[in-house]
């Protein structure tokens, strides 16, 4: 009996169907090759839907059978009735990556079975072993590069798409991402763009938490659909923290419910106007698991059409102080792959480690992010937050918080001055 762990059929029936009835999801799939099907008819298909895509075509299934027909292929998947069958299978789509993912490891294993069975005990020698090693690599190594996307091409090639974007730009000048909801930091970093990680860091009480769920709620406003992975923050506490920012009812009136009925009034229409927000929230995530971390972005990019995703905070991904930084390294760089991938903005939150409280001016560095090293490495943005008012009860710069741009690939560095409403947590451009 074969082993089902190696051969994920009803995977690869549900990967065939969920794309015959929704199409477009083609052009989502990374990572999934014609050959990493097992049987004659789902390898056709699935190579002839690979075909259809580099013709700009998509997979509807009536176009599926007309292509075939015209090449005389259809009788090698069975006939009209393959499709026919597929179509009325039940699959939910919403687990359409976690079946693409099935597939592919399933063909990595079976081929990494192969690599092995190729090695005979017998014949190895103190003379031949060097060789047996290069080409188990050799192996490995195109195994592991499956897991790729397969989109290599001349740079030639990208030139016309490129002119037609930027001349696109001219005629809709601005920025490119979505808003944070502070102009002048859009200006400098053009908003959060597909593509980009950021790393808002800090120590705690400067407003991490609050830089991020003012950007959700501009996210919301302006119809971009974003989505929280948060492990501290209770879903109340989210909720309560964009009623105030909403409604500038003081948060700690509504935590202790110490409200007039003008103000429940507000809360009521606030509510019945964040509802309607394309804002979605995770708290279900556990220390290191990268799986379900990927699988739920993955699943609500697909689903939903989620653009930001946010992360409140990263050291909290790796329970094990040892290994903390390796930890890290393997979230930071998983969170800047899936922006890549999926065209999406990834915002990781972050601790900075206690040097800052040793020194006189306590403003961050990037050297002074927690595993600095990763971060520093792989993130687009990085971003240190300090409000003067939190060391120094004197202070002449009280409700202002400075935005410190520590890195920015693409363009400047330095400080944005923002206000900073305590009560509310509402950020604002400083007057």
């Amino acid at each position: 009996m074969a082993d089902t762990k190696l051969f994920q059929v009803e995977s690869e029936l549900a990967v065939l169907s969920i794309i015959l009835k929704n199409p477009d999801l083609m052009h989502t799939v990374s990572g999934l090759r014609f050959f990493m099907f097992s049987s004659a008819p789902t390898v056709a298909l699935f190579s002839e839907f690979e075909d259809m895509v580099s013709r700009k075509l998509v997979p509807d299934p009536t176009l599926v059978v007309a292509s075939m027909e015209s090449k005389n292929s259809l009788d090698k998947i069975g006939g009209k009735r393959f499709i026919e069958q597929l179509l009325n299978k039940d699959y939910s789509e919403s687990s359409f990556s976690e079946f693409c993912n099935l597939v592919a490891s399933s063909y990595k294993a079976r081929e990494y079975i192969n690599v092995l069975s190729t090695i005979n005990s017998k014949d190895l020698t103190s003379g031949n072993i060097d060789d047996y090693i290069y080409s188990s690599r050799k192996s490995l190594d195109n195994l592991i590069e499956l897991g790729g996307r397969t989109d290599t091409m001349h740079i030639g090639d990208l030139a016309k798409d490129s002119y037609d974007e930027i001349i696109a730009r001219t005629k809709s000048p601005g920025i490119r991402g979505t808003t944070w909801g502070v102009s002048e930091i859009d200006k400098i970093t053009g908003g959060k763009c597909g593509g980009d990680l950021w790393v808002i860091a800090g120590r705690p009480g400067q407003g991490k938490s609050a830089v991020a769920v003012n950007s959700i709620y501009h996210d919301g406003l302006n119809g971009v659909p974003s989505l929280l992975i948060e492990r501290e923050m209770r879903k109340q506490e989210l909720m309560e923290r964009l009623i105030t920012i909403d409604t500038g009812i003081p948060n700690t009136n509504i935590r202790l419910g110490i409200l007039n009925q003008e103000q429940i009034q507000k809360i009521y229409e606030s509510l019945a106007k964040l509802k309607t927000l394309p804002i979605y929230l995770d708290t279900n995530y556990r220390a290191s698991d990268t799986n379900y971390i990927e699988s739920t972005v993955t699943k609500f990019h697909n689903k939903y059409g989620v653009k930001v995703v946010y992360l409140d905070y990263i050291q909290l991904l790796s329970e094990r102080e040892e290994n903390q930084t390796q930890e890290i390294g393997r979230m930071t760089r998983l969170f800047k792959l899936m922006a890549n991938g999926l065209d999406i903005c990834t915002v990781l939150l972050s601790q900075l480690n206690r040097n800052v409280e040793s020194r006189d001016n306590k403003r961050p560095l990037l050297s002074d992010m927690k595993q600095s090293g990763a971060i520093e490495e792989d993130a687009d943005f990085a971003v240190g937050l300090y409000r003067d008012e939190y060391y120094n009860s004197e202070t002449k710069y009280k409700g202002l918080m400075e935005y410190i741009i520590l890195k920015n690939r693409n363009g400047p560095t330095g400080t944005t001055t923002l206000h900073f409403d305590g009560p509310t947590n509402l950020i604002t451009e400083a007057k």
